[in-house]
């Protein structure tokens, strides 16, 4: 059973503070991950975690497409519906490996 998104459509880009989605030239924000404000009593130490953070934030969509992939594979194959060829799990694992990558600092 496929399950429709709840969540605004991937993918989504760290930029400047802030995680965006739609085209460079046409950006909608999604989340700001850093504030203009010290006084709200930011936990972030550094800059360098709020990109963390944004990039992690951004891979939320691909993070969630590989892992309801990957669960749909492991059903068909608990299920006797898929043979477990090595060509798919190698599939499956491209996809969790992209997400993963994604969400630790790669471009995608």
């Amino acid at each position: 059973m496929t399950e429709q998104n709840k969540h605004t459509p991937g993918p989504w880009r760290a930029r400047a503070g802030a995680v965006f989605s739609g085209s460079e030239g046409s950006p909608c924000f999604i989340a700001r991950t850093a504030h203009p404000s010290r006084e709200i009593g930011l936990c972030i130490r550094s800059v360098e975690e709020r990109w963390h953070n944004a990039r992690l934030i951004a891979a939320a969509p691909a993070l969630s497409g590989a892992a309801r992939s990957a669960a749909s594979s492991i059903r068909d194959y608990l299920s006797g519906e898929w043979d477990g060829s090595p060509e798919g799990w190698e599939a499956v694992l491209r996809r969790l490996d992209a997400a993963i990558a994604l969400a630790e600092g790669a471009e995608g």
